[in-house]
């Protein structure tokens, strides 16, 4: 698999051997906006929805922009589904609420009850189900624990058939969700319920059960089906207050027309407590088995294991060959380790006078997302950055920053990192001006096709530039997640070939900006023409934009699509802002060395490369031709125009000033007769 090095800050301003600049010059980071910028987070918890106080305070997200002249159109035509009582019920990322079952066309989503339509409280859960693969909804569908012994939160769900059933009707609903006690949680809800598609009507059958209230549970995720009517979640212990450190593993069995649930072992990892003698958890943990040998599975969380990076958060990892009778000892990756992250990232955490913006040590964000491949390999989505200039398991948001793919491809042997894309912002403030607060990050899903040969990635990014036309630079600056979009990418696991990010709410008149808390299904559905659906919900909040508001929810599952023929090789791609595809549209796979064989046009290596000063670039044609190249850095920008115009046969040079480049990494193109050549240029001054 080739690497990329494809991580530059935006803000730089150049100028080629043309005196060309571009037109909307951008700044890098000062010290003072990083340290303004950076999370200092430390085991995010979430607040119960009927209790004062917040986790942060700011401004509300952006009302739904209004059509303007500048020719927008509507991209996407989301089917609108259930309701809540509140947003306090799709607030995390592990937590598995769309459901997917192919063989029956059926999705599902699950949240608490709209208390204002339906009456009773929050506390109920409800059901929206499609057996026609997402273009009809039934819809609030139950309550699936009418006796609420104790009132559910942030429930997981998932389909139960036994085959060879192929109609939806004779399936089932599998529920594991988190309960609130006094005061504080207080164990789980499990539930088994027949399937009913009418609107607003209750299953035929409700198996409800209220257990492990004793065995210091927070927030089970990860719901999943290891093999036929076998059923695995995860959870981490929560004792006085505070994350304990052990895992709970639980597992289900169905049986006789109802699941029976048990606790099915702990997991302790050998957490870091150097620091202050707590725990630091950032995210998960999370559960998934192998689509083709399901006694393999993995668990994955973010967190800092002794011996690993100092004060820090990375991806961690344990593996079962046994089906979940035992697991190995817990890993962290090691993200120093990824070649093109050393060479690249470290260098672009620099403020304006070139002096470290950060100690130069990478770090996740707070949010991940866990699947296993056809090869039994995990995948990790996650965003990497890095944390402030000593400050401790922090996350330097307004500093270069990636969605990551981390995974192993060789069942935990060895580890890599894969880059899928820019990531421009990393948190919204709070909104909520009147209520209990709350804060989204970019919110990171990670699917797989049902063989597992492909994974897909969701998550949600502003487009500071050209959403809220913040001219302070993309992702640099201006950090704030404020006018969240639809982002989708995917990959085969096979060939490592991958798509380029997708914009899926981009020019939508009322979907611009309002992508809050996509949710997308542990499985996809299975398109045509070598095409996949993305089972995604969105939530949205009344106009007031308080989460304690009633909130609705929005299926993207047919807008949101990714087709085998848009998968390109990732060394011939030019992984940058500009080269973001609109959903439907087709982005060409750049021209790379390797595959310019036939093509008779030859783009030279710059020398020298990597570069403090000046630098040549060649190119030869094999006639008369208009040629243009430029010169970008990853997000897009066009930093200078190196050539454009029309060409005689044969050998020319470009000479290139670097002096006014900062240092990091750039991408020159060459464009001629429906050609596209691009290669990299290194600046380290």
């Amino acid at each position: 698999m080739k690497k990329f090095t494809t991580l530059a800050l935006a803000g730089l301003v150049a100028t080629s051997v043309f005196g060309q600049q571009p037109t909307k010059p951008t700044r890098v980071a000062t010290p003072e906006q990083i340290s303004a910028a950076a999370s200092n987070v430390k085991n995010k918890m979430l607040l119960q929805d009927d209790a004062p106080g917040a986790i942060v305070k700011s401004n509300t997200l952006p009302t739904a922009p209004t059509p303007t002249a500048n020719g927008k159109i509507s991209a996407v035509n989301p089917v609108t589904i259930g309701s809540a009582s509140n947003v306090f019920t799709c607030l995390r990322g592990e937590q598995n609420q769309v459901y997917v079952n192919n063989d029956l066309g059926a999705v599902g989503f699950i949240h608490r009850n709209n208390a204002s339509i339906y009456g009773g409280t929050s506390g109920g859960l409800r059901y929206d189900i499609s057996i026609d693969g997402g273009m009809t909804w039934g819809i609030d569908i139950g309550e699936l624990n009418p006796t609420q012994t104790l009132p559910s939160r942030y429930p997981n769900a998932t389909f139960h058939n036994e085959e060879p059933n192929t109609n939806p009707l004779m399936a089932h609903v599998v529920t594991n969700s988190p309960t609130l006690g006094t005061p504080t949680w207080d164990g789980h809800f499990n539930g088994y319920s027949s399937i009913a598609t009418a609107t607003g009507t209750a299953p035929t059958t409700r198996m409800e059960h209220y257990q492990f209230a004793t065995t210091g549970t927070l927030l089970p995720g990860g719901l999943t089906e290891r093999v036929p009517g076998e059923f695995w979640a995860v959870d981490v212990d929560y004792v006085g207050g505070t994350v304990n450190g052990p895992f709970s593993l639980f597992k289900g069995v169905v049986s006789n027309g109802d699941i029976t649930w048990s606790n099915a072992g702990t997991l302790t990892p050998a957490h870091d407590l150097v620091y202050d003698g707590t725990v630091w958890l950032a995210g998960g943990p999370n559960i998934e088995f192998s689509p083709v040998d399901p006694n393999i599975g993995w668990m994955g969380w973010l967190g800092d294991l002794a011996g690993g990076a100092t004060e820090a958060f990375a991806p961690c990892f344990s593996k079962t060959t046994d089906g979940g009778a035992t697991w190995s000892t817990p890993v962290e990756m090691d993200l120093t380790t990824v070649p093109w992250m050393v060479d690249t990232l470290q260098s672009l955490w620099v403020d304006t006078t070139g002096n470290p913006a950060s100690d130069g040590i990478p770090s996740t964000a707070f949010d991940m997302d866990l699947t296993v491949d056809a090869n039994g390999n995990p995948h990790m989505a996650v965003v990497i950055g890095t944390h402030g200039a000593g400050q401790a398991y922090s996350f330097a948001s307004g500093l270069a920053k990636f969605m990551g793919d981390v995974y192993s491809p060789d069942g935990g042997a060895t580890w890599d990192v894969a880059y899928i894309s820019p990531v421009l912002t990393f948190r919204t403030p709070a909104f909520g001006a009147t209520a209990t607060t709350v804060t989204m990050d970019n919110q990171p899903q990670i699917s797989r096709s049902e063989d597992g040969e492909y994974v897909f990635f969701a998550w949600a990014d502003t487009d500071t530039a050209l959403v809220t036309g913040n001219q302070n630079g993309i992702g640099i600056g201006e950090s704030d997640n404020l006018a969240p979009n639809l982002r989708i990418a995917g990959m085969n696991v096979n060939t490592w070939e991958q798509t380029y990010p997708e914009l899926v709410t981009d020019g939508d008149l009322l979907w611009e900006g309002r992508a809050l808390w996509p949710s997308l299904a542990p499985v996809c559905l299975t398109g045509t023409a070598g095409c996949y659906k993305l089972p995604i919900v969105i939530a949205a909040m009344g106009g007031s934009n308080e989460p304690i508001d009633p909130a609705t929810f929005w299926y993207f599952g047919n807008d949101a699509e990714i087709c085998v023929s848009n998968m390109c090789d990732p060394g011939s791609m030019e992984l940058g802002w500009s080269s973001f595809a609109f959903t439907g549209a087709t982005v060409p796979c750049l021209v790379g060395v390797d595959n310019n064989v036939e093509s008779n046009v030859v783009l030279g290596n710059a020398f020298p490369n990597p570069t403090n000063g000046a630098s040549v670039i060649t190119f030869e044609l094999p006639a008369v031709s208009n040629v243009t190249m430029d010169l970008v850095n990853v997000y897009g920008q066009q930093v200078a125009v190196l050539a454009n115009g029309e060409f005689a046969a044969g050998n020319h040079r470009v000479d290139v000033s670097t002096d006014k480049l900062a240092s990091g990494v750039y991408f020159y193109s060459l464009r001629t007769n429906g050609q596209v050549i691009s290669k990299k240029l290194v600046v380290s001054k």
